[in-house]
């Protein structure tokens, strides 16, 4: 059973429209992931880029995978070893919110942080 950390971390962080720049609020979240990481060097996630149905799906893909490696790189950059990490892009694929408004569009903008077990 994965070792749950003392407090919850969010495991969602979400980017704007057609962008894989990292927020100063997913930062935090992720600084908080890595945190957790350096200190449980076995423990691994899966980090699932997403993207809303706007576009094609092969720029979906492409932008589900940039957001998931922007996260990466910030996790590394706080000290996560690059084996501990896992990046794949779902696309459009996932949804989870399949509404035609800008609110529904933000939700499935998004990096999920999933751990992996072993």
């Amino acid at each position: 059973m994965l070792e749950k950390p003392k407090t919850q971390l969010a495991s969602i962080i979400y980017f704007d429209y057609d962008k894989a720049d990292i927020s100063n609020k997913a930062a935090k979240t992720l600084t908080s992931h890595a945190d957790y990481l350096v200190k449980h060097p076995t423990k691994k996630v899966r980090l699932e880029g997403h993207a809303d149905e706007r576009g094609n799906v092969k720029y979906n893909a492409t932008l589900g995978k940039n957001r998931a490696v922007a996260a990466a790189k910030h996790l590394h950059q706080q000290g996560v070893k690059a084996e501990q990490m896992l990046v794949t892009s779902l696309g459009e694929n996932k949804p989870v919110d399949k509404g035609t408004s800008e609110k529904s569009y933000a939700s499935n903008r998004r990096v999920e942080l999933k751990p992996i077990d072993k």
